[in-house]
């Protein structure tokens, strides 16, 4: 009897940490402290651009930005009917309220992909991985898009298994989730090579065909009235946004943007282990001149232009500049550590000995995920063409990264990321690892190391006094 008493509440531990009710319930509880230390307070970045252009659409009743109009238009809509900072808020708290529906979608894909223990693992770990807790507060686009692009995938996922109308009625919904995450960030076009491929490969050519065609004219169909409000004012045809030539003028210049470690330039110069960053930094070319003036579309093209025929004349400097925006596509840091470390956040976060552990906490949590998903990617065998899926994202970032590279890009990828990590976690000791998962976690360890001074420089900040 003493037995049985003294294994209840390890039962029922068990089964809250078991049950697919807790971690969304932790992950929204988490997110909520942050926004509410952080309420009323300026978080510095493009949350400011996009709150300008949705005041100006709600005001003007105009769009005059180059990004997809999508969070612009929910920040017009949202003040139309609360007023600005009012609507502000909400939008924030319903950021928060999309983290459940991100780890719900997360964990029902994480047990179709790898088993129900694995997608427990990867809500729990998404729950607590700090790295992602200021997007899901921040007015920017990569939340809105990961809430938007979960369901998408499992509902790709379930295409093999269907036939006929259902099928194409789970495309066209797939399809349509797509068109509006691409409204929110464009990067979505690079999704989809990935997942038509992937169609051809688990589906074969003739269903495959089916499933990429319906999905494909669903995403235009949703993205068709934006496309043609671009082209009757601007002449050119742009299905989601014109934000491209941007993000070529600021990454294929090659000089390094330090959006991440904006606060901490002036310590550029006293760097320690910079050696092998000079090197890579040495003799720059004369840099090209971005537009910024004139249409939007006028100048997304020539920058486009511009940038590429940069690369081509300056080959060495474009491979050690590529180098280097690798290194920050896979740092350690992100923009928890950045928050914390300009005291963004109020009470208790802004306290030095609260902030610091929070901030090592953050960095060792990206670090430790990212090795994690190596080891466990090449275990994910449970269901038959899993890490296909997952690389059409993976591809996506990667594609991204080799012209901009900034930390905040990773949202997406992170939180599938969740899934192979949460694979190792609970069959760490089933297999040897392979050579060509070795060889990915040594170029990890390199890039880290060019991304050292900087990390060292923010732990030193973390802890610095206020």
């Amino acid at each position: 009897m003493p037995d049985a008493l003294h294994s209840q509440p390890n039962s029922a531990l068990r089964r809250v940490l078991g049950s697919s009710w807790a971690p969304i319930a932790v992950a929204v509880v988490v997110r909520m402290a942050f926004l509410l230390a952080g309420w009323g307070r300026f978080f510095a970045g493009d949350a400011s651009g996009y709150e300008r252009l949705g005041d100006i659409w709600r005001l003007d009743g105009v769009y005059v930005g180059a990004w997809p109009p999508g969070v612009a238009w929910v920040i017009a809509t949202v003040g139309n009917l609360f007023g600005h900072d009012a609507g502000m808020d909400v939008i924030r708290a319903g950021l928060v309220v999309t983290s459940a529906v991100i780890c719900y979608c997360l964990m029902a894909l994480a047990r179709r992909l790898a088993g129900r223990r694995a997608a427990c693992t990867a809500g729990w770990l998404y729950a607590l991985h700090l790295p992602l807790v200021p997007s899901a507060h921040i007015v920017v686009s990569e939340q809105l898009q990961t809430a938007l692009i979960l369901p998408a995938l499992l509902l790709v996922w379930g295409l093999v298994r269907t036939h006929g109308w259902r099928m194409c009625g789970q495309a066209s919904l797939a399809g349509a989730l797509l068109g509006l995450a691409g409204l929110v960030r464009e990067s979505v076009i690079l999704v989809l090579p990935g997942l038509v491929l992937w169609f051809f490969w688990r589906a074969g050519p003739r269903r495959g065909l089916l499933a990429s065609g319906y999905l494909g004219l669903s995403l235009l169909v949703v993205a068709l009235p934006w496309a043609t409000r671009n082209l009757h004012s601007t002449g050119r045809a742009s299905i989601f946004g014109q934000s491209a030539g941007g993000i070529v003028a600021a990454g294929m210049n090659g000089f390094e943007p330090k959006f991440d470690v904006e606060d901490l330039r002036h310590r550029s110069e006293t760097l320690p282990m910079g050696g092998l960053r000079n090197w890579l930094l040495e003799d720059p070319p004369q840099p090209w001149k971005a537009l910024r003036t004139g249409a939007h579309s006028i100048r997304s093209s020539d920058n486009i232009r511009q940038g590429f025929a940069f690369a081509f004349a300056e080959p060495s400097w474009f491979v050690r500049t590529r180098v280097l925006q690798q290194a920050r596509a896979w740092s350690p840091l992100s923009m928890m550590v950045e928050y914390l470390r300009t005291e963004s956040y109020g009470w208790p976060f802004d306290v030095r000995a609260v902030r610091g552990p929070l901030g090592i906490l953050a960095l060792l949590q990206t670090t430790l995920l990212m090795a994690a998903a190596c080891l466990g990617w090449e275990r994910m065998s449970r269901a038959r063409g899993a890490r296909l899926l997952l690389l059409a994202v993976l591809a996506s970032y990667a594609a991204s990264s080799l012209v901009l590279a900034l930390t905040r890009y990773r949202v997406l990828l992170d939180t599938v990321l969740f899934i192979p990590a949460a694979v190792w976690l609970h069959e760490r000791h089933a297999r040897t690892i392979s050579k060509a998962t070795q060889a990915v976690l040594i170029c990890l360890l390199l890039l880290w190391i060019i991304e050292l001074p900087w990390v060292i420089a923010s732990v030193e900040s973390l802890w610095s006094p206020n």
